[in-house]
């Protein structure tokens, strides 16, 4: 693990528009690159690097507008290889796709969307349980929105984003 071992991680990890991208850092040259648009989401809203995993969470809105709060929306949680860029395992998030709030701490993932908190296994994927409760979920114009919310444990936190 390149944060608890001391060493410098030597590379940069990058995503936009569902291709996600590894730099040397000291050099820029290309380390790999996964496109994503074969699954296929569109845009990457979150990425964290925990250890040897780079994980993210992918939307793609079916809307002709692009938009990404409605009922034309579903998602997916992935987990890379930090060195290879091989994709380790993928979960499919249904929709709505509103200010997702992503936290990893080994050995869980813990992800915040549409009022559903829920835990993954950060090395299979697998779902360990959900809370659908978390934040209240309203209808504007058709398209249903939710708070951002905020995660926390003592080694570690991800805020939700403001609108």
């Amino acid at each position: 693990m390149y944060r608890q071992s001391g060493m410098v991680a030597p590379l940069l990890v990058s995503a936009v528009n569902g291709v996600v991208r590894a730099h040397e850092k000291t050099t820029g040259q290309k380390a790999w690159q996964v496109s994503l648009t074969e699954l296929p989401y569109r845009s990457i809203v979150r990425l964290v690097i925990e250890g040897e995993h780079v994980i993210g969470f992918g939307a793609q809105s079916r809307a002709k507008n692009g938009f990404f709060g409605g009922n034309e929306v579903h998602g997916v949680l992935f987990m890379l290889d930090y060195a290879s860029g091989r994709i380790g395992w993928t979960a499919r998030i249904e929709g709505p796709i509103f200010s997702p709030t992503l936290l990893v701490e080994s050995p869980h993932v813990f992800l915040a969307n549409g009022g559903i908190l829920s835990a993954f296994n950060l090395e299979d994927g697998r779902i360990l349980w959900q809370d659908r409760d978390v934040g209240e979920v309203w209808t504007s114009r058709g398209s249903p929105f939710t708070h951002p919310v905020a995660l926390a444990t003592p080694a570690s936190n991800a805020q939700g984003d403001g609108y």
